[in-house]
C-alpha cells in the first residue's frame, strides 16, 4: 500500500506557539481551540504504517505537534466521519485514536479497510 497526501491531523495536546500568539487577534481566535488543534502536513500510508509529519509552517505555529507513526499491525479499524469540506478519518489503534482529514478520504478509508480485512 502506498498513499501520500496533504492532510490535517488532530492533535489534542497541540497549542499555539509564541509566534502564533504574537499575531494581532490570534490569541482571541485561538481561545476557542482549548481541546487541541488541526495541524497541516503530509500523511503517508505504507505497508509499514501511517506517518504524519507537520509541514514547516505548522511546526512554527504549533507546539506539541510532533510527527506521528502508527504501525499498521497496531491498527484495529479505520472509519469515515463527517466534515465540512473534507471527511475525517478515525484510525483506532492500540495506542488510542488518530484523526486526520484529507481530500479523497473515502478512498483512503477503503484502502485501509481492505488491508485490515486481509490480515
Amino acid at each position: 500500500m502506498q498513499i501520500a497526501k496533504n492532510a490535517n491531523a488532530f492533535y489534542p495536546t497541540a497549542t499555539a506557539s509564541e509566534l502564533t500568539l504574537s499575531v494581532p487577534g490570534a490569541a482571541a481566535a485561538l481561545s476557542k481551540a482549548k481541546d487541541g488543534l488541526w495541524v497541516g502536513g503530509q500523511i503517508e500510508i505504507t505497508d509499514d504504517g501511517i506517518r504524519f509529519a507537520p509541514n514547516k509552517l505548522n511546526q512554527a505555529l504549533n507546539d506539541n505537534a510532533e510527527p506521528v507513526f502508527i504501525p499498521l499491525a497496531s491498527i484495529r479499524s479505520a472509519s469515515l466521519g463527517s466534515g465540512l469540506i473534507t471527511k475525517v478519518i478515525t484510525v483506532d489503534h492500540e495506542g488510542g485514536e488518530f484523526h486526520f482529514r484529507c481530500f479523497g478520504a473515502k478512498g483512503v478509508v477503503g484502502e485501509l479497510q481492505r488491508y485490515l480485512s486481509t490480515r
